[in-house]
C-alpha cells in the first residue's frame, strides 16, 4: 500500500525545506540539497509566501538560510497574478 492510500500524504519538496527550517531555525545549502536538489526554488517560493529565510554566505561554497519567520506580506504589484 501507498502513504496516498492509508489516507496520509507525503510532504512536498517545500513543505520538507519549511519543515526543516522551522525545525532547526537554520539550514546549509548542502543540508538542503540532501532533501531536494532545487532547494533554492522552494526558497524562492516560501520567500514569496512571505516566510523570511535570509542567506549568509559561509565559504567555500556553502551558504546558511536562517528561519526568521513569517514575514508580513507585501502587496501585490498590479503586474503579478495568483
Amino acid at each position: 500500500m501507498t502513504d496516498v492510500a492509508e489516507g496520509t500524504r507525503r510532504l512536498s519538496a517545500k513543505e520538507r525545506v519549511l519543515q526543516m527550517l522551522q525545525a532547526q531555525g537554520e539550514a546549509t545549502n548542502i543540508q538542503l540539497n540532501a532533501l531536494t536538489f532545487r532547494y533554492g526554488a522552494r526558497i524562492f517560493e516560501l520567500r514569496k509566501e512571505g516566510f523570511d529565510i535570509t542567506t549568509e554566505a559561509k565559504g567555500d561554497g556553502v551558504f546558511r538560510f536562517v528561519y526568521r519567520g513569517r514575514a508580513v506580506p507585501s502587496p501585490r504589484l498590479p503586474f503579478e497574478q495568483g
